[in-house]
């Protein structure tokens, strides 16, 4: 249960959503700061993923590891129960993923701030599955879309088994690679010039 003192200054939020089978903690900034109409920054900050940033981003290493802290802030903000924040994370696949587990014990011994450094560990272009991201026909997914999924992540995973296709790395519209803006933040463009709506590139 939240404490006074973990989630001082930080209230839930009138909606949220539910998490999606197999969703990243950047996917679901996402869809619920698309359903929020806010920005993904806007919506880091006001679930405290921000708080301990040195320079005021929620860092890319949020995705492998929450602290306790962190994982009580957004389940009080997003009404969601802290083992479902959890799954959105690494640590879940730590017993059965050795890179998992070696960036898990890096960042908590302080040596991960930001960016990943094991090659294993979220690739430089965004994978992803068009179908999955097409979402299943259902009215939130057709009004938020479907899921990033976590292990779209690991370099390991390169084809979907849902939908039997391999994962593309390819924009759909201008057909160059999707990469990152930038690898040490949680959401890559957070927030763009003149925008406060989330975009729809890859988290």
């Amino acid at each position: 249960m939240t404490n006074a003192t973990t989630g001082a200054g930080l209230r839930p939020f009138g909606l949220s959503l539910d998490p999606l089978e197999g969703e990243s903690l950047a996917g679901f900034v996402l869809r619920l700061a698309h359903r929020l109409h806010v920005s993904p920054h806007e919506l880091a900050r006001q679930t405290g993923l921000t708080e301990q940033d040195r320079l005021g981003r929620a860092r890319a290493s949020l995705s492998t590891l929450l602290s306790p802290d962190e994982v009580s802030r957004f389940a009080l903000t997003t009404r969601l129960d802290p083992r479902e924040v959890r799954a959105m994370t690494l640590e879940p696949l730590a017993s059965r993923y050795p890179p998992a587990a070696r960036s898990i014990d890096d960042v908590r011994a302080g040596r991960v701030y930001s960016m990943h450094t094991d090659r294993w560990l979220f690739p430089t272009t965004a994978r992803y599955c068009p179908h999955c991201l097409a979402g299943d026909g259902s009215d939130v997914q057709n009004t938020h879309g479907g899921p990033w999924q976590i292990l779209w992540r690991l370099p390991v995973v390169f084809a979907c088994p849902l939908h039997k296709v391999f994962l593309e790395h390819l924009c759909p519209h201008c057909h160059k690679p999707i990469n990152f803006s930038s690898r040490t933040q949680l959401v890559p463009r957070p927030l763009p010039p003149g925008s406060t709506r989330p975009t729809a590139g890859p988290p």
